[in-house]
């Protein structure tokens, strides 16, 4: 399945598919221009079917932007997936929270 972003009418970001080091540039790029116009942006990653370490990385990384320049990102998991087992895990849920 190819990723791909979409912005609904509430203005939460949702990424759906696979986020990997092929992509992972292309979402953060979006996600910067988002950061820059907002105060408050939600990620939504319920979809998301797959993510690498430099897709879980630009997640991290995103994160932290936005609290350097006082900006709020909630990132909204899906409690079922592998995927959040995979963050719970690797200890970057308290970070991405």
């Amino acid at each position: 399945m190819a990723m791909y972003i979409e912005v609904d009418e509430k203005g939460i970001l949702k990424i759906v598919g696979k986020l990997t080091s092929d992509n992972a540039v292309k979402v953060q790029n979006h996600l910067n221009e988002l950061l820059f116009t907002r105060k408050h942006l939600v990620l939504d990653i319920t979809e998301l079917d797959y993510i690498d370490i430099p897709g879980i990385y630009m997640l991290f990384q995103f994160k932290n932007k936005a609290q350097q320049i006082s900006k709020k990102v909630n990132i909204l998991l899906n409690k079922t997936s592998c995927l959040n087992d995979i963050i719970n895990r690797s200890g970057l849920k308290t970070i991405l929270d």
